[in-house]
């Protein structure tokens, strides 16, 4: 294997610990608003999806309100979210090391922005490309090669870190290897990945 020359991220689930922040708010918003009691585990799938997509795989009466409601909770809960222990040090590695490094999120763009703010991480990233960024989303190639585009990166030497089947579907899509985050799986057993890896700093053996 050729060492990798450009890095690609997620945000949510594999630099920031945000699943429970995301599925406690869900869960709230979907019991206010529409009276559903659903499990973790049934609304899982939303995670590493545009937050509208989600929900209209859920059938929610109203999209656009639901999803005011939602990012509002979400906001408040995600206040104590936190990267995983290890992955800033990965990222200011990496950076210290020359590496592009590029960003691949189903966050709205200013959502990224507020995360610019809160997680001084972020702030090493050459590229981000949000949801609105493109018309396509992750599991679609489309924001992957995006980000490829502005980073200058060719797909056959880099790699994208993400901790979903969508993130690994939509690196393969482009022609990219996949590193899943098990720190930040549900369920790495049933996720099909290039590499998997129980810790950030297995990444920086790869470059």
């Amino acid at each position: 294997m050729q060492p990798y020359k450009a890095v690609i991220f997620d945000i949510d689930g594999t630099i920031i610990d945000t699943e429970k922040a995301i599925l406690h708010s869900l869960q709230r918003t979907l019991r206010e608003l529409e009276g559903w009691e659903k499990t973790e585990d049934e609304i899982a799938f939303v995670l590493g999806v545009p937050g509208k997509t989600g929900l209209a795989q859920l059938g929610v009466s109203d999209i656009d309100h639901c999803w005011e409601i939602w990012d509002g909770y979400f906001m408040e809960l995600s206040a104590a979210s936190k990267p995983f222990d290890g992955v800033p040090e990965l990222i200011e590695e990496l950076k210290r090391r020359g590496i592009p490094l590029g960003i691949v999120t189903s966050k709205r763009r200013c959502e990224w922005e507020d995360s610019l703010e809160r997680y001084p991480c972020l702030r090493s990233f050459d590229a981000a490309i949000t949801a609105d960024d493109t018309l396509r989303h992750k599991p679609e190639a489309e924001p992957m090669l995006a980000v490829l585009e502005k980073l200058g990166a060719d797909a056959q030497h880099a790699v994208y870190l993400g901790d979903t089947e969508y993130d690994m579907r939509c690196a393969a899509a482009a022609g990219v290897d996949g590193a899943l985050a098990v720190w930040g799986c549900r369920c790495p057993q049933k996720v099909e990945a290039t590499h998997k890896l129980d810790n950030p700093q297995q990444l920086l053996k790869m470059i």
